[in-house]
């Protein structure tokens, strides 16, 4: 469940008042609060969260911007474009799904090379004899039936 910032707040008010006792806050709260029913360890987690950091407040991530991601991983794509995702998260420490977002992002695909037989000189005439094996095969019983 998610409580409001007042509320939140209002547990460590009374865990106070409770002498910290945790069991007894959560059971004072659960009566003013019938709608928004709470834990003993939830009141522990509050408690413990507003003793580290001074705050009952949710802390923001510290993620790095999403600019330097991109271009880290797109560096090292152009310095070795024959990487894996994989490699790549190995590399630079950013996560798989992320590295796969950026790839989506800037449509980046996996080019794999298909080498295929080049044409020969009598290629053409092979083409026209599979399709004489294709027509009279094929075409001619129905056409005799």
């Amino acid at each position: 469940m998610v409580y409001s910032l007042a509320e939140k707040v209002e547990i460590i008010f009374l865990y106070g008042k409770q002498n910290e006792c945790a069991r007894e806050t959560a059971r004072i709260f659960n009566e003013l609060h019938p709608d928004h029913q709470t834990s003993h360890t939830y009141v522990s987690q509050i408690v413990k969260k507003f003793r580290e950091t001074g705050s009952v407040a949710n802390l923001k991530k510290n993620n790095p911007p999403n600019e330097l991601m991109e271009v880290g991983i797109l560096g090292e794509l152009t310095m070795n474009p024959h990487q894996s995702v994989r490699s790549l998260e190995r590399t630079t420490g950013i996560p798989k799904s992320n590295v796969h977002r950026i790839l989506q992002k800037h449509k980046w695909h996996p080019y794999k090379i298909h080498l295929v037989h080049c044409l020969n000189e009598d290629d053409p005439d092979r083409r026209i004899e599979f399709c004489d094996i294709i027509f009279w095969g094929w075409v001619t019983p129905s056409l005799r039936g």
